[in-house]
């Protein structure tokens, strides 16, 4: 199941409704000594506010970012930054010189579609083999023939900690102000 999206956060909004019900059933029917009867609330009360706070965190996870977009992002296990093997040669783009003065090859990167007007690839860095997610967006005049000579403003979003680069392109809209930028400035010839 997938961190993101309404299925998980229906999961935790029924956990949370069912330990308050668990609580309020429970409280006064717990056997035992006192310590036992004691233990066994402050249990429920803290099941009660862990399924709060967990349904708190997933709904700002979903609305606000993704901040994590899967349960590997969560745990580290797929960071969308790592660190190739080897000298870089595998997935490397552009050109340029590896330590020890090896020339490292140029790799043309595909792009796929990622949302209107947006594109996504996956590249390694040459020397550093960094590999990561890069999310392009070109305006609208990027391909028509009466721009072929324009120098077109690169503006470089970077996501913090935690987030993800596709934050930029969900919910803070970034394509949307830069059309507007686009729109009110014409690019230069």
């Amino acid at each position: 199941m997938s961190l993101t999206g309404a299925p998980f956060f229906a999961i935790t909004i029924a956990l949370v409704v069912l330990a308050i019900v668990g609580m309020a059933a429970l409280w006064n029917r717990i056997p035992g000594p006192t310590v036992l009867k004691v233990t066994g609330r402050i249990g429920l009360t803290l099941f009660s506010q862990a399924a709060a706070v967990l349904m708190v965190l997933v709904y700002v996870n979903n609305s606000m970012g993704p901040f994590y977009d899967s349960w590997g992002d969560l745990f580290g296990d797929n960071a969308t930054v790592q660190l190739t093997g080897g000298n870089g040669q595998a997935g490397s783009t552009g050109t340029g010189t590896a330590t020890g003065g090896a020339v490292t090859p140029a790799e043309k990167l595909t792009f796929t579609t990622y949302s209107t007007g947006v594109l996504k690839t996956k590249a390694v860095g040459p020397e550093s083999r960094i590999k990561g997610s890069l999310y392009v967006w070109l305006p609208p005049q990027y391909n028509q023939p009466e721009y072929a000579h324009t120098q077109f403003p690169v503006v470089e979003l970077l996501p913090g900690t935690p987030g993800t680069p596709q934050a930029w392109f969900g919910t803070m809209k970034a394509n949307t102000e830069l059309q507007k930028l686009m729109a009110r400035a014409r690019p230069s010839r």
